[in-house]
């Protein structure tokens, strides 16, 4: 109670101190958002929750960027060509973009931000998107070749990719691609990003004030840009984020006028309030194979431990429980998810699994073992999947909250955890993608993302059948059970118009929300 009470008073003194600062003189309104996560970063690079790419978004724009009917259009560029090859592309920026310390923004850094996030020692989570670049690959694993990307001048950019690739310009649009000042970036001594003193944006909205202290202790306010001379001018004079640890009530805020944006229980939408509702994160659990729970039989044990009937009757219904690893919004060119061939998970089997247990070397102590998890609908999973266990097993099992998602994936990235909720979620509508994105995680002995990267730029059968093998070696590693397919419920108020939301950017863009009587 004592936390929520000075998460209230954080916002309410933003608001006071700040109301003069975001409207510039120009009659405006501010949006109330309360984002599903809380950011631990507004590195571009580095952004992978639903609640850092969509400040992201805010905050800085690419070449390009989607418009109001989802489409990629230009953006900080206001022309490009394409050679003869098909594969080099030549971007030509618009006159007189800043950044938001009133300093030039260059070709330069967007060659600086799309090479940093190739870089091996970013770990940029995303930057499998930009693999198509011409050696982007080798670059990111280490070779000493550049990848191939470059400032003709002040205001040119060329990128050549390896392949003709007709979705570039959507990529472009990513916060793994967007522009950082390499000068400023080098200033920051480690920091950028991660309060308001490191930061430089050059987006519709800039960063005025970020409360951080805690795990729920959360408030930011963005303001209209000033020195934004683009396309996508926000009719919001600014933002007021928040974020209190959990997603039970949102709905019923938005529908009283409280806020006008907020992540929300499906079970809680009413008729009084809009959303958007994408199908688009996977809620994996996710074993260390170097632990002492990866051997082949505790794997097929906890597998075969899974009832998901009871799993389907006990979660929210923002949750479809599944034995498949691919969402539905995915595809591969033309080819649904629904008809891309994967083998199913193991299916219910508490006998067997018994069985395997006992042939199993002694995995633990009790309390030795726990399932991390991150967000609130997540923990519920963990726990129902650690009951099943030690019903089938007498394996018992804790459940732990990261402070986090951005914490969560970290820890699964460093191999510190045993167990784990995956949170999976799609940056694309690209199924390969996707497989790609989850290899950062080294989950599997076999390489699943070599047949992945093999295909890329190939005809359409030829990528969907390295997505299927992919798959194959994926479930015969046996690391990775899936769950459940997440759906995010964005509500929003009846007043406004969120015209943006496409499956490959998967956050709102605030820059194109109005009021319906403007």
């Amino acid at each position: 109670m004592k936390i929520k009470k000075l998460t209230g008073l954080l916002l309410a003194l933003i608001i006071i101190l700040n109301t003069l600062a975001g409207c510039g003189g120009q009659q405006s309104f501010l949006l109330y958002f309360a984002l599903g996560d809380r950011p631990q970063t507004l590195d571009p690079q580095l952004a992978q929750t639903a609640g850092s790419k969509t400040v992201v978004t805010a905050l800085f724009e690419g070449l390009t960027r989607f418009n109001e009917k989802g489409e990629p259009v230009l953006a900080a560029a206001k022309s490009y060509t394409v050679l003869q090859d098909q594969k080099t592309y030549r971007f030509t920026l618009r006159e007189g973009l800043e950044w938001s310390n009133g300093e030039a923004l260059t070709a330069q850094d967007f060659v600086f931000g799309l090479t940093r996030a190739l870089a091996p020692k970013t770990n940029a989570p995303e930057a499998e998107k930009l693999l198509c670049i011409q050696n982007a690959a080798a670059y990111r694993a280490g070779q000493k070749v550049m990848p191939a990307v470059a400032a003709l001048s002040k205001t040119e950019v060329e990128i050549t990719l390896a392949y003709p690739n007709d979705d570039l310009l959507q990529t472009l649009t990513l916060p793994v691609a967007l522009p950082c000042n390499e000068a400023y970036f080098n200033k920051c001594g480690g920091k950028y990003g991660l309060d308001a003193d490191h930061l430089l944006t050059n987006g519709p909205f800039t960063l005025y004030s970020w409360a951080n202290n805690s795990h729920e202790d959360f408030a930011m306010r963005l303001n209209r840009s000033k020195s934004y001379n683009g396309s996508f001018k926000a009719a919001a004079g600014g933002v007021i984020f928040s974020y209190n640890g959990e997603l039970k009530g949102n709905a019923k805020r938005v529908a009283l006028g409280n806020i006008d944006f907020a992540y929300a229980l499906a079970e809680e939408v009413t008729a009084e309030v809009q959303t958007i509702e994408p199908e688009n994160t996977s809620c994996l659990l996710v074993i260390n194979r170097e632990s002492n729970v990866g051997s082949a039989k505790m794997c097929k044990a906890l597998a075969q431990s899974i009832h998901r009937n009871r799993l389907q009757n006990e979660l929210s219904t923002q949750m479809n429980v599944t034995d498949r690893l691919l969402p539905s919004t995915l595809k591969i060119g033309t080819v649904l998810a629904k008809n891309i061939t994967e083998p199913a998970a193991a299916a219910y089997d508490p006998e067997s699994a018994l069985q395997l247990y006992k042939a199993c070397a002694k995995v633990q102590e009790p309390g030795d073992t726990a399932i991390l998890y991150a967000g609130e609908s997540d923990g519920k999973l963990a726990a129902l999947v650690a009951e099943g266990f030690q019903q089938s097993l007498s394996f018992f099992v804790n459940t732990k909250q990261c402070t986090s998602t951005d914490e969560l994936l970290q820890k699964i990235a460093d191999k510190d955890f045993k167990l784990a909720i995956l949170p999976l979620t799609a940056g694309s509508n690209d199924a390969a993608d996707y497989l790609l994105q989850l290899s950062r995680y080294n989950l599997t002995k076999a390489n699943f993302a070599a047949p992945l990267q093999q295909a890329t730029g190939k005809s359409q059968a030829a990528r969907v059948a390295a997505a299927e093998q992919a798959l194959k070696i994926i479930a015969a590693a046996g690391t990775v059970l899936p769950l459940a397919h997440r759906y995010d419920v964005l509500a929003y108020s009846q007043s406004y118009t969120c015209p943006n939301f496409s499956a490959y950017a998967a956050v709102p863009d605030l820059a194109l929300v109005s009021l319906k009587n403007n």
